[in-house]
């Protein structure tokens, strides 16, 4: 399959641009960001909501628009991370992006003619690292000669432009099986509009997902696993209206939560928790299918089922995926070294490599202020 093959969901149009002079304007209306990301068929994580989210003392928002000429040919928006306090600016000051940028004119020489703007803005801005993540970008990032450091990501898209009968008949047989199976059991599907309550109740279910996961031999890992999310960003994002909260009850218990982000017809699956028992119901299953026939119902492009971890529970997380009918996509991101010369380098690989979890995060919150 080619990996790229729903290229189409983000760009609206395509064409090549030669030789052009490109300037990068940050743009401070909401409103006007919102609507050009629309055109240019974006998604959640270049969207106001999205990281209007993580606003604070630290944390401010930015968005740019390439202009060549009069025209908006491209947008990249992401996170501008200061440290607390003055003395430490030389060692952390991010610039940080989910995703990449989205072009209304697309070529390979502007591409990168637009990370070469976002790159000269970090330099100039004296920024230590600029990054920009993979999420939901099944596109190749073109960034010449410049000294950036690829990522490669593995998601799973499910596309939910197609009828109804064909999404289903594309699930393996067991998820059709388990649904039944569920609804047998007396499981009923809803939609939260009371996140002081789900959220909290989340982030419980989330950590038996992970005893559950550890107790069947497979690797610790981050609950919260995009970076710079935690408990108060997940309210935030419910609030803007761009996270929305799904459950399955087994009589009056809820048993499993699933949060997904969502925008423009575009969503991205984020986190999931069940119980012991919600998994001998089928109930993450039942979950998952009915959030997708009401996501395909509401007329959303697709659902981002998000990637698999590299570790030995890749396997089954692939097949999981893939069982909904959800292709495999791969999506591109880079990131700098540190921008302040080699010796920051130096320390900041001693500090990646370090075993004791306790004093990467103690080390993490002098940083950025903040925990987790």
């Amino acid at each position: 399959m080619n990996p790229y093959i729903i290229e189409d969901l983000l760009y609206s149009t395509n064409f090549t641009v030669q030789k052009m002079q490109v300037t990068a304007v940050e743009e401070f209306n909401h409103d006007e960001w919102d609507a050009r990301l629309k055109k240019a068929s974006g998604g959640p994580f270049l969207s106001v909501p999205w990281l209007e989210s993580f606003r604070d003392s630290q944390c401010s928002p930015f968005y740019f628009r390439f202009v060549s000429g009069n025209d908006t040919v491209g947008l990249a928006a992401g996170l501008r991370f200061a440290p607390p306090h003055p003395f430490l600016k030389k060692i952390f000051k991010k610039l940080f992006l989910f995703s990449g940028p989205v072009f209304l004119q697309s070529s390979p020489e502007l591409e990168k003619t637009c990370i070469a703007k976002l790159y000269e803005y970090a330099v100039k801005g004296k920024f230590t690292h600029l990054e920009i993540r993979a999420y939901d970008y099944p596109h190749p990032l073109e960034f010449g000669k410049l000294p950036f450091i690829k990522e490669k990501k593995e998601e799973y898209i499910l596309d939910l432009r197609r009828d109804w009968p064909e999404i289903e008949k594309n699930m393996r047989k067991n998820i059709v099986q388990q649904v039944k199976f569920a609804q047998k059991k007396g499981l009923s599907f809803h939609e939260s509009d009371y996140p002081q309550m789900m959220i909290d109740k989340l982030l419980g279910l989330l950590a038996q997902t992970q005893e559950r996961r550890l107790s069947k031999g497979y690797e610790k890992y981050a609950s919260l696993y995009m970076p710079h999310i935690r408990k108060k960003i997940l309210y935030r994002l419910f609030d803007n209206k761009i996270g929305r909260l799904f459950f399955v009850r087994a009589g009056d218990k809820i048993i499993s939560i699933s949060y997904i982000a969502a925008y423009n017809h575009k969503s991205y699956a984020l986190l999931i928790g069940s119980t012991k028992q919600a998994y001998a119901l089928r109930a993450p299953t039942f979950n998952w299918f009915n959030m997708i026939k009401k996501l395909k119902d509401e007329g959303f492009d697709y659902l981002n089922l998000g990637g698999v971890p590299e570790d030995s529970s890749r396997e089954k997380m692939v097949f999981a995926k893939t069982s909904y009918g959800a292709k495999q996509i791969m999506c591109a991101g880079v990131k700098t070294p540190h921008l302040n010369g080699s010796f920051f380098n130096l320390m900041n690989n001693i500090y990646t490599k370090l075993p004791d979890a306790k004093i990467k995060k103690a080390i993490a919150k002098l940083l950025s202020g903040r925990s987790g």
